[in-house]
This record gives C-alpha cells, sequence and structure tokens, in this order.
C-alpha cells in the first residue's frame, strides 16, 4: 500500500497512512507495528481492525470510531492517533480472525448481499 501521509504521536513515532473521504463515510489506512508484528490498522466510521501481513490474519477491536467521535465526516490526526490508543488498551472486546476465517465471512457477505465479484 502507498502511504501518502504521516502522523507523528506524542513519543515522536510516526505512522504512514493514506484516507478515503466520500459520502460513506472515512477510511484510514494506517502502517503499524503491533505486537511486534508488522500491519496495517484500517480505521472506518464504522469499525477499525488491523491486518497482518505475516500470515493475513485480523485483529477486530468491535470499537466504532464514530462511537468516539460522533457526527464527525473526517477526524484529525490527533484524534486518529487517540482511537488507536484506546483500541490498543481496551484489548477485551478484540477478536482475531484467520485469514481463512475471513474468507468464509467475507463468501457469506457476498451471499447476503448478492454481490459476486
Amino acid at each position: 500500500m502507498a502511504y501518502d501521509q504521516v502522523m507523528i504521536d506524542e513519543d515522536g513515532e510516526e505512522y504512514p497512512f493514506s484516507s478515503s473521504i466520500d459520502e460513506d463515510g472515512y477510511l484510514y489506512r494506517v502502517s503499524v507495528v503491533f505486537d511486534d508484528r508488522d500491519g496495517e490498522w484500517i480505521i472506518l466510521n464504522l469499525g477499525s481492525h488491523i491486518e497482518f501481513d505475516d500470515d493475513g490474519s485480523w485483529l477486530d477491536f468491535n470499537i466504532a470510531p464514530e462511537d468516539m467521535f460522533p457526527s464527525k465526516d473526517k477526524l484529525q490526526d490527533v484524534e486518529i492517533l487517540e482511537f488507536m490508543h484506546h483500541c490498543s488498551c481496551n484489548m477485551e472486546n478484540a477478536k482475531t480472525y484467520t485469514k481463512d476465517e475471513m474468507m468464509v465471512l467475507y463468501q457469506k457477505y457476498k451471499q447476503i448481499t448478492g454481490n459476486h465479484s
């Protein structure tokens, strides 16, 4: 993934990221190292997860940014970092899915929505 922006937290750590904002909401893709694993943190207005590079698994946080930042069309860097910190400190509701589990869920999603592409 090509990242065209960089966030810097209060400790000076850099987070390359890209963003996309449209009428459906926002999407941030943040390059991270989480528990010594490289991945991409996906932040949508309705949810958030990390896709890990090593095995394709997902860590789903079950926390929606819009709950922390209601009625926001986009997030500022400080809000993205605050949300990431909040998720990292509240792992009790997080769930890990293997790559195979995600494929099964994706196939079910396609059946439900009629999206067969």
